[in-house]
């Protein structure tokens, strides 16, 4: 019987069995037999719009049936490991980020299995500005802003007024 004991650090150890009877019928088998090593952990990174490393944004690992099965945060380098994962399929998405920018929408759909090869590149969410639209009634600039509009208004009305009452007067 070969069965794997311990696996390297970063990955699962392999479940397989291989069961070989060596007697009288043995043959030689010209393929070896093949155990295959699964990664026990995935990495992403965490940008702005300008590529700067986002710390403290919080995303969730789902199983494939959508139960929330961890919560994580990026360090200050933007990067996420979620480690110690079981073969499966799981979903990544980003669940808060930091004020003044808006959730990414992209979703990580991951199935850690013997198919399973690290990318070359890591994935990368990337968050942007929020993009400010109308007034803000809070800020004292817009209060003064009307105020001069209004007395401009009163001053135009009072002209008018004014140039007729002239006007009739002669």
């Amino acid at each position: 019987v070969v069965r794997e004991i311990n696996a390297p650090d970063g990955f699962n150890k392999t479940n397989e069995t291989i069961k070989i009877v060596i007697d009288e019928k043995y043959v030689v088998q010209e393929e070896m037999y093949r155990l295959v090593n699964i990664p026990d952990h995935y990495e992403f990174r965490k940008v702005d719009n300008n590529g700067n490393a986002m710390a403290g944004v919080k995303f969730t690992l789902e199983n494939e049936s959508g139960t929330i099965i961890g919560t994580y945060v990026s360090d200050t380098n933007g990067i996420v490991r979620i480690s110690n994962l079981a073969p499966g399929k799981y979903v990544i998405r980003e669940i808060e980020t930091l004020e003044g920018f808006v959730l990414s929408d992209d979703v990580i759909t991951l199935t850690i299995d013997e198919h399973y090869t690290v990318p070359e590149a890591m994935f990368t969410f990337i968050n942007y500005p929020i993009i400010r639209t109308g007034v803000d009634m809070y800020n004292p600039y817009v209060w003064v802003g009307i105020g001069l509009i209004i007395i401009a208004i009163v001053e135009a009305i009072w002209f008018i007024y004014y140039k007729r009452k002239k006007k009739h007067e002669q």
